[in-house]
């Protein structure tokens, strides 16, 4: 019994220390690592939102969605969905900031729900234009039932020595799926600032330094419209 007791306690700060490391030190460290200001700065332009579009951002973790979350405008909406209550309390307060003194309006732009991306999504049948989710496997049937026709999914992923591997997973599982015209693409450097900071300091690159800077990189994948039928007139 007591070694039981000692195993439950030992899971349990295992637990609580993988949970401070997650929300206090994992996103400064990522941020860095990956940069990701770099990364969301190219997706506002890649994901092609349009005043008025429905999105939805699966797994959002912290608000770097901010960076194209107001390109839906006044009339449109953005869903960040996230199964972490703290995240999403801190994202929403950090999105409040954002609104009062960046976008200078009193309603919130971002709507924050605390659910799984990995069960039944809490959305009607064909009603986002726009599906995006970062460095987590998409959904493929869920994503597809949310979607409008002409919908199009954004998935992105920071990947080591630039080699696409999960990209190329969540392609061939798209390439299954009832998605059409599935693209894969490279996106912004990811571990730029250690590697700028080694030329800084010896002068130069060598092939195995050239590796280690990674890529982020995309897949995107649009529910087929069917005949007569557009998503941008379907509001």
């Amino acid at each position: 019994m007591e070694r039981l007791r000692l195993q439950d306690s030992a899971k349990a700060v295992a637990h609580k220390a993988s949970d401070i490391w997650n929300e206090y030190f994992w996103p400064p460290f990522s941020t860095v690592l990956f940069a990701r200001p770099l990364h969301f700065a190219l997706t506002r332009f890649i994901s092609d939102i349009k005043p008025g579009d429905k999105t939805l951002e699966l797994c959002s973790g912290y608000p770097w969605y901010e960076f194209y979350a107001g390109k839906v405008g006044e009339n449109g909406l953005f869903v960040a969905l996230d199964i972490n209550q703290s995240i999403q309390e801190r994202s929403k307060f950090i999105g409040g900031l954002v609104d009062k003194y960046i976008r200078r309006k009193d309603t919130p732009t971002v709507q924050h729900l605390v659910a799984s991306a990995y069960k039944t999504l809490p959305f009607r049948n064909n009603t986002f234009d726009h599906l995006i989710i970062s460095q987590s496997h998409p959904p493929t049937e869920e994503a597809y039932r949310v979607l409008k026709p002409g919908g199009r999914l954004l998935v992105s992923y920071a990947e080591a020595f630039t080699y696409p591997v999960s990209t190329i997973g969540a392609y061939m599982d798209l390439k299954e799926s009832k998605f059409k015209d599935i693209k894969v693409f490279p996106g912004s450097p990811t571990t730029a600032a250690t590697t700028l900071g080694y030329f800084y300091l010896t002068g130069s690159f060598s092939p195995t330094e050239l590796a280690l800077l990674g890529l982020n990189w995309y897949v995107s994948a649009t529910k087929p419209i069917s005949k007569g039928r557009s998503h941008r007139s379907k509001r």
